[in-house]
């Protein structure tokens, strides 16, 4: 099994390939319920990670608020809150 992510316009696509030791092995596989119980449980996996990144930013803003310092637009760990706020 390999597993790669690969990221463009700022959204990260992963990928999963898995090599069978059969045709067989691979179709017995794919009529299994195996690709949607898989993609909930990466949905779920998306979420919680989306919901503790957006606690995080969330501190950071209050730190900085604190400082009266603000991000650097420009550095690549900025992140416009209003997406987490709509959580």
């Amino acid at each position: 099994m390999t597993t790669s992510f690969v990221e463009q316009d700022g959204i990260t696509t992963a990928s999963i390939r898995i090599l069978y030791a059969s045709r067989d092995a691979r179709d017995a596989v794919l009529q299994s319920p195996m690709e949607e119980d898989l993609n909930e449980r990466y949905d779920t996996l998306a979420d919680r990670f989306l919901r503790s990144f957006c606690a995080r930013v969330a501190l950071f803003e209050e730190s900085t608020q604190l400082d009266q310092a603000r991000p650097d637009p420009a550095d690549e760990f900025c992140v416009d809150s209003a997406r987490c706020r709509n959580l």
